[in-house]
């Protein structure tokens, strides 16, 4: 048996339920979700899988050490994925006496002690690893956009443009803890170039301003808000253009094809939208995540700006979907799978 050790709830984004579940769904009945609360419980039961509460705190991982060993042995699990940002060494170190461990990393936090690695960040590297474990026995690693976890309705749709943009796609995740979302639509509205174009704006499940999107889709025709999405890659594929925060929509919006505007709103996406401007496959329009209200507004100025280049520039817009296409190619959950999968046989 494979667990899957992952939380989600109003602190931590609903992207790392996403990704495991998309990669869960290659291993079909040979795995079982683990989560420390109730939060995410609903949301994986509704896709099938097995769910365990542990009934521990999320933000410290080595106080359920003790009934997670139970679990384990109870359970028979033989390797355990882990996708949490709030593991420690000593935590990691002391799951691995229990089974194989396998971590999803994209924070470089400290040296991993686990059996494999993996990091689909646009800029993970052997060498940074190396700088980072020192000394220290390397697990095996797969990097890179190649091992992206995305779910498989992101290969089924691609984005086409037909030389102008009608529709454009924006997002801040699951939540929009920054109000750049909000404040770009409302910005957008009262602005001619964008009055004939349709903004397909996601609200998130915990985006604390989803009450105040959806006033601005009742009084212009032209905003559309969606919530509890199951069709994400349908929305993404009607749109030429998108707006999204770092993190794993940046590969799915890459996997069907859509120039985007990339924008930070938490340290741990700085690296990977760096090495994503470095390669030319989306376009930068700053970093949100800052206590100075001024900077927010800096980056809802540069994205509007990105977006006017955008829509002007079919070359532009065919150059970014050429070089982020080729980088996703929406395959990564099953290879991840396969890992987990060769690794439970070992």
């Amino acid at each position: 048996m494979i667990g899957i050790r992952v939380d989600a709830n109003e602190t931590i984004a609903s992207g790392h339920i996403m990704r495991c579940l998309s990669i869960a769904r290659h291993l079909k009945d040979n795995c079982i979700f683990i989560v420390a609360d109730d939060y995410a419980r609903q949301l994986i039961s509704s896709k099938g899988f097995e769910v365990f509460t542990l009934g521990t705190d999320y933000s410290d991982m080595e106080s359920e050490l003790d009934i997670l060993k139970e679990l384990i042995s109870r359970l028979h699990i033989d390797v355990m994925l882990v996708d949490s940002y709030k593991v420690t060494p000593a935590y990691l170190s002391c799951l691995k006496t229990f089974c194989k461990v396998v971590y999803l990393d994209d924070i470089y936090a400290f040296p991993y002690d686990v059996n494999v690695l993996a990091n689909y960040a646009a800029g993970a590297c052997d060498a940074t690893y190396k700088e980072l474990f020192g000394d220290a026995l390397l697990p095996d690693l797969y990097l890179g956009p190649a091992y992206a976890p995305l779910r498989e309705e992101f290969l089924l749709f691609k984005s086409k443009d037909k030389g102008v943009v009608t529709d454009i796609f924006i997002t801040s995740g699951a939540t929009d803890k920054f109000d750049v979302v909000l404040n770009l639509v409302k910005q957008l509205v009262k602005l001619d170039d964008f009055s004939n174009m349709k903004l397909h704006v996601i609200s998130g499940m915990f985006n604390q301003n989803a009450d105040e999107l959806k006033t601005l889709a009742l009084q212009y025709f032209n905003v559309l808000v969606y919530e509890n999405v199951s069709n994400m890659a349908e929305i993404m594929s009607k749109c030429q253009i998108a707006v999204s925060a770092g993190g794993s929509t940046l590969m799915e919006l890459a996997a069907v094809g859509v120039p985007t505007i990339a924008y930070i709103v938490a340290d741990n996406q700085v690296s990977g939208v760096k090495a994503l401007v470095d390669m030319e496959a989306v376009m930068y329009a700053g970093n949100a995540n800052c206590v100075d209200d001024a900077n927010c507004v800096d980056c809802i100025h540069s994205i509007v700006g990105c977006m006017q280049s955008l829509i002007s520039d079919k070359a532009l817009r065919d150059s970014l979907r050429e070089k982020a296409s080729s980088l996703v190619d929406g395959l990564g959950a099953k290879r991840i799978a396969q890992i987990l999968a060769e690794l439970e046989k070992i």
